[in-house]
């Protein structure tokens, strides 16, 4: 079995040594295990990496079984410079990153929790994109149900190699937004916020949970508190001393009655609010 990945893999990088077009279109993010309590449903994000626009209309998405596979729709194209979203389901996805527009599906099939082949071909059938991405190290093991997705680090590098890939910046993921890192940056050092920040809370509007993620610079007491849009305290999702980076918590709304709600989080250097949509 072993030998055979292998031989399959030589083939496919051969495939696309001979295809003048390699690489012009990426894939740049997977979303395979997100938390159950997260649940966007699987997703891939592409970038198209030319100064041209591609026309993707019958362009091809697989896994490693031949089987499986999703065709791209007519009508639909991806410009210099551009990203798109490949997505399990679009109802579900649309749900949880209410702010993307550009995005397709529905590929019929879930990407494996423990790693796989994926491939992008073209509408003529050439492999223009491949990679097997893993859930163990040196892949990040981050984005294994923790929440995460697995973040390309730039589009320029190889993206069959672990090491191009990091775990993303944000929680969740960011598809369908630029942000790469030069190749000679410090992913640790890149895009956080350089304060406390509250993101806001996904999925939004949500029924009846969502979950709730800040960052923190560094250790500091904090406390996470939400209201109704009378002013009063609904409920007190955390009051705690915590370390630095990112933190989640979800917010479960199942006794609330539909309305605006916000999140107020209380530092020591500053008090920020995200407003929420709970709809039954």
């Amino acid at each position: 079995m072993i030998l055979l990945r292998r031989s399959i893999l030589f083939l496919m990088a051969f495939l696309l040594w001979q295809n003048s077009s390699a690489q012009s279109v990426v894939i740049t993010e997977i979303s395979y295990n997100q938390p159950i309590w997260f649940a966007s449903e699987d997703w891939i994000e592409l970038y198209n990496n030319t100064d041209e626009t591609i026309d993707l209309a019958g362009w091809v998405f697989k896994d490693e079984i031949d089987t499986q596979s999703f065709v791209f729709p007519d009508n639909i194209s991806l410009g210099a410079g551009e990203l798109i979203v490949l997505c399990i389901d679009t109802s579900s996805f649309k749900s949880h990153y209410p702010g993307v527009e550009e995005y397709t599906g529905n590929f019929e099939w879930g990407l494996s929790g423990g790693g796989e082949l994926i491939r992008l071909y073209n509408d003529q059938g050439y492999l223009i994109d491949y990679l097997v991405y893993n859930d163990v190290e040196p892949w990040p093991t981050g984005p294994n149900g923790n929440g995460p997705t697995l973040e390309l680090i730039h589009p320029d590098l190889d993206n069959t190699l672990p090491e191009s890939w990091r775990e993303s910046i944000y929680p969740f993921g960011s598809p369908a937004v630029k942000g790469w890192l030069g190749v000679e940056d410090n992913p640790a050092d890149y895009a956080l916020p350089s304060e406390i920040h509250l993101f806001q809370n996904f999925p939004n509007p949500f029924n009846p949970a969502t979950t709730l993620s800040f960052y923190l610079p560094s250790a500091m007491p904090v406390s996470l508190v939400i209201y109704n849009s009378s002013g009063c305290e609904v409920t007190r999702l955390m009051d705690d001393f915590l370390l630095g980076g990112i933190q989640s918590v979800t917010f479960d709304a199942s006794g609330l009655p539909s309305g605006l709600y916000y999140a107020r989080l209380n530092a020591p250097s500053l008090t920020t609010t995200q407003s929420m949509i709970l709809l039954k």
